[in-house]
């Protein structure tokens, strides 16, 4: 079970996640630790030879925070294990590399990657509130234990497989992948200019560069827009440049706000979108309290995809049931 959140990206999309939390691939992780006789550590492919990894200890003070622990507003306690080797602390939109092991106030161990011996990465804007606030104060190479409150946790009611209440993490901050550089926030956040076009569902927008001026997605079309969205108190709440590809997907699975001027914009157009609280409000889910804008940039439009039609495993994508195969060309 991995401790970490499983970001929502159903700003943008009608029904779809992001989970940001995966563990580093072999090229990101360090170098493979040694024992204090000099010989590595054992793999996981060895270890997995041998009997099963046992849980690590609890710590002695893991259902209560020591006295010099430091405290947060927020109510999130630390305290350092081992001093950092530089400066260097990592923002809310950086990827990490870490090792974290992490208990319940009972002890119990739920979670750990020094068992599985493969650290985790993740962006510090997707993972639980405890770690987006806790790790930026941390410098590359500290390590330091974490005594983080249930409501920066998982909450009362966790997702099934999460633990509840309060949790306790050792983390190790191995390596920091600083975010790309982001647009600048706009200051209109809250109110649209007086020229701004208006959709049937209320939303506002205004070209920033044209496109073709012909060339526009149908709803079944695939569309690929480069993108920043913003709160309107001016918080990013995703970006394709933080997620390192353009977002690629049917202009269908848009949600309706932001459909409807993507369908609107020709081939190459950008514009800036404002989506109030209102239009982003829908029946049978809790009211938006926030409203969002977002800069998007229609960079391709591409057909349909193919439908997934019934055959033999393994069969060509596009193939026809029940048609003969070409002859072999003599």
């Amino acid at each position: 079970m991995k401790p970490l959140d499983a970001a929502p990206i159903a700003i943008l999309l009608a029904a779809s996640s992001l989970c940001a939390c995966k563990t580093a691939p072999k090229k990101d992780a360090p170098t493979a630790a040694t024992s204090s006789s000099g010989s590595p550590v054992a793999s996981a492919s060895s270890a997995s030879l041998q009997e099963a990894p046992k849980p690590i200890p609890a710590p002695a003070d893991v259902a209560k925070a020591p006295a010099d622990a430091e405290v947060t507003a927020s109510g999130l306690k630390s305290k350092r294990l081992k001093a950092g080797r530089s400066k260097e602390h990592p923002t809310l939109h950086d990827q990490v590399v870490v090792h974290y092991t992490g208990w319940t106030t009972a002890g119990q161990m739920f979670d750990s990657s020094r068992v599985r011996q493969q650290p985790a990465s993740f962006r510090l804007d997707r993972v639980i509130p405890g770690w987006s606030e806790g790790i930026p104060l941390m410098t590359l190479g500290e390590e330091r234990r974490f005594w983080i409150p249930s409501a920066l946790a998982y909450g009362g009611t966790p997702p099934p497989g999460a633990p509840a209440g309060e949790l306790v993490f050792d983390v190790e901050l191995l390596e920091i992948m600083p975010a790309p550089p982001l647009p600048p926030v706009p200051e209109n956040l809250t109110s649209p200019p007086a020229n701004a076009k208006t959709t049937e569902s209320g939303l506002a927008w205004i070209s920033l560069a044209p496109g073709d001026g012909k060339t526009r997605a149908q709803p079944a079309n695939v569309v690929v827009l480069e993108f920043t969205g913003w709160t309107d108190k001016g918080k990013v709440v995703e970006s394709s440049r933080l997620m390192g590809k353009p977002l690629t997907l049917p202009a269908k699975n848009l949600i309706p706000a932001l459909r409807d001027a993507v369908l609107a914009m020709s081939l190459g157009e950008k514009a800036r979108i404002w989506a109030s609280p209102k239009v982003l409000s829908t029946p049978g889910r809790p009211p938006a309290t926030e409203g969002l804008v977002f800069e998007v940039e229609l960079t391709k439009i591409l057909p349909p995809p193919l439908p997934k039609l019934p055959g033999h495993r393994g069969q060509p994508r596009g193939a026809v049931p029940g048609a003969r195969p070409a002859a072999p060309p003599k």
